[in-house]
């Protein structure tokens, strides 16, 4: 993999990973105001699925540490000499906490 490569990869990824971020909070603001019945909408079973769902807390998780991890690799891309190895650096930093969250969440 190339320095250039790596740029953009992390480049798209913040990007994408932010956008979905958006997604998933919206998703968890109006399930929990429907739980709290400050909304009309989803239904209650929907949003109570939702809100405490492993299918949405899994890859909000994921989504937050990974944008995190290359939104920081972003900030000093610049200064960076090897910047293969700092974006592996940032994926390894990525997972571990994914996984800490992950473990201890669950």
């Amino acid at each position: 993999m190339k320095d250039a490569d790596s740029v953009l990869i992390v480049r798209h990824v913040h990007r994408w990973s932010g956008l979905l971020l958006i997604l998933f909070a919206g998703v968890k603001m109006v399930s929990g105001l429907r739980l709290a019945g400050a909304a009309p909408f989803p239904g209650e079973a929907a949003a109570r699925w939702m809100h405490f769902s492993r299918w949405v807390d899994v890859p909000f998780f994921l989504l937050f540490s990974v944008h995190a991890a290359y939104g920081l690799l972003r900030m000093r891309m610049a200064s960076v000499r090897n910047k293969v190895r700092a974006f592996a650096a940032a994926s390894a930093a990525a997972l571990a906490v994914f996984a800490f969250f992950a473990r201890y969440y669950y």
